[in-house]
């Protein structure tokens, strides 16, 4: 009885080695998975590089024609504002000339 005894727990106690070992493997190869994986997205990355690249030039290109054109739209605006102001200096400037000595003076 007592050797039938030991023989069972030495049994018992290899199945929990084999169950440790089997544990640990399978950790091993989770982590072995999630770094493949991490891998895989590198690569495809990689691959990916080129057209993004290519896009990149071409939203460089599109943001610099829109640079140059906003600059030109502001510059035209500000001759079109600098062109109104002076017309109503001129016009202000001709009225005071005309009516000016006649009135009292602004406040």
């Amino acid at each position: 009885l007592v050797e039938a005894l030991h023989a069972t727990l030495a049994d018992v106690s290899r199945l929990q080695w084999l169950i440790q070992r089997l544990n640990k493997t399978a950790s091993f190869l989770k982590k072995a998975r999630a770094v493949q994986h991490e891998v895989q997205d590198h690569i495809s990355n990689m691959f990916a590089l080129p057209e993004a690249y290519h896009a990149l030039l071409l939203e460089v290109l599109h943001r610099r024609a829109f640079s140059e054109s906003l600059d030109a739209e502001v510059t035209a605006a500000q001759r079109s504002l600098d062109t109104l102001r002076d017309g109503e200096a001129r016009e202000r400037r001709a009225f005071a000339h005309r009516f000016g000595g006649r009135l009292p003076p602004a406040p």
